[in-house]
């Protein structure tokens, strides 16, 4: 029988509740599915990408009201790989949280985790920092319906901004810290979300995450971030990998 962890058994109880059924059933089905599919491999990444390429007729990416709902068709096959990260990237997340929270210094943290997935670096630093406010920003589907699921479970201080397709560039609350990682090649505008950031983000305020160039595959809708890196030259001073400080 394959290993559930922790995150897995939250999985089970948030989709048994879900769904109205015992969690023992769920339980059943999603063991026999992971151990199937295994969701942190190649061969997983390979499936998403076939599954995405053979629903692109049906659900596209041509208009960002079809970005929104490609996603909200796709969240269940996605919500798979975003448990993954928690089998082994849960110490990567905890070097980086500690990173992050020496470079914010002393006082209340607020964080926007803008396109959070289920929150794993934003709910680290929460644990680190009591009292840390947490707005998780996301596309309004399954995944950010079990990152609230695992935030109120763990008494964590936070509140959901839900992406849709009448407002995919919502308006953000004021914050000193945004967690932006691996979301700017997802957007169709990908500077209109970066000058949202900008307004709202204090002055001194920290912006994690990487801004590269990717490969173009379905999702990655602006693959050339060429022009979001300059202005990231000019608004904000690097502090170190992966961290900037707006001036």
């Amino acid at each position: 029988m394959v290993e559930l962890a922790a995150i897995d058994l939250d999985y089970i109880e948030f989709l048994a509740q879900r769904r109205g059924v015992p969690s023992e059933v769920v339980r059943r089905q999603y063991a026999a599915v992971k151990e199937r599919f295994g969701f942190a491999g190649r061969e997983y990444r390979r499936l998403m990408t076939q599954t995405h390429d053979l629903f692109a007729p049906v659900y596209g990416e041509d208009s960002e009201e079809e970005l929104i709902s490609s996603l909200q068709f796709h969240a269940a096959l996605h919500v798979y790989r975003h448990i993954s990260y928690d089998y082994w990237k849960v110490s990567v997340y905890a070097k980086q949280a500690k990173r992050i929270v020496k470079a914010a210094g002393p006082g209340p943290l607020v964080i926007l985790d803008y396109g959070a997935g289920l929150g794993h670096l934003s709910s680290i630093i929460a644990r680190i920092r009591p009292g840390t406010r947490v707005y998780l920003l996301d596309v309004d589907s399954l995944v950010l319906d079990f990152a609230e699921f695992r935030f109120r479970k763990a008494g964590l201080n936070f509140e959901s901004v839900r992406v849709t397709r009448e407002c995919v560039y919502p308006e953000l609350p004021e914050h000193n810290i945004c967690i932006a990682t691996e979301v700017w090649e997802h957007l169709k505008r990908p500077l209109v979300a970066y000058k949202n950031v900008c307004r709202s983000l204090v002055r001194g305020g920290l912006l994690v995450g990487k801004i590269c160039d990717h490969s173009k595959e379905f999702f990655h809708v602006s693959p050339r971030l060429g022009d979001l890196k300059a202005r990231l030259a000019v608004d904000f001073e690097k502090v170190t990998r992966g961290i900037h400080r707006k001036r």
